[in-house]
């Protein structure tokens, strides 16, 4: 009876440890998947002119944002428009202002298209 329930105890723990095995590998697999897609951050700011920022060739010492610059996607092809609101709709949406309208159903901003691509977002300010 003893070596019966020895062996009921070896299987038990080995099924754990192949499940633990298994979530590991997992866990791995995952964050390697994730590693594979950049990182994204988007900054916007209101009253910002071009070339107010070091990247842009402006005057004032910006030099974090410049390594972002650097390291990243500058936009350098732009209208502006006298509301700031404009801008974010457009930018959000991928749409013009005007034919939005930020309760219209086929509009899915930005955000919610990052996290169904399996991004985690967050966002700041006045958005």
């Amino acid at each position: 009876m003893n070596n019966c329930a020895n062996t009921v105890r070896a299987e038990s723990g080995g099924v754990s440890f192949f499940r633990i095995l298994l979530i590991c590998l997992s866990a791995l697999a995952a964050a390697s998947a994730q590693a594979e897609r950049p990182n994204i951050l988007l900054i916007m700011a209101d009253d910002l002119g071009y070339s107010d920022l070091g990247s842009y060739g402006g005057e004032i010492d910006t030099p974090h944002l410049d390594r972002l610059a650097a390291e990243g996607v500058r936009f350098s092809e732009f209208r502006a428009t006298p509301m700031c609101v404009t801008s974010r709709v457009a930018f959000l949406s991928g749409m013009p202002y005007h034919a939005a309208g930020m309760a219209h159903e086929r509009v899915k901003p930005l955000p919610q298209s990052l996290r169904e691509a399996g991004y985690l977002t967050a966002t700041t300010g006045k958005w």
